[in-house]
């Protein structure tokens, strides 16, 4: 593998994961409609935390230029 900005072939791949929020209006409305129509149970359930997205990148050690693979 080569580096695209420097030419360099010392190139190191390394995994980063990122945390998603995953709120839509949809899901939003349809909780607070749960937690008025059971008077307030519904707070009782844990909201979701959302998801890791887990993405491979190159890391060039020489200029530390980054791309996904």
């Amino acid at each position: 593998m080569v580096c695209k900005k420097c030419g360099s072939e010392n190139i190191q791949v390394v995994q980063g994961s990122s945390k998603v929020k995953d709120v839509s209006i949809l899901r939003t409305l349809g909780r607070w409609l749960l937690i008025l129509c059971t008077a307030g149970l519904w707070l009782l359930v844990p909201k979701r935390k959302g998801t890791l997205k887990t993405t491979t990148l190159a890391v060039c050690m020489n200029c530390g230029h980054k791309w996904k693979v």
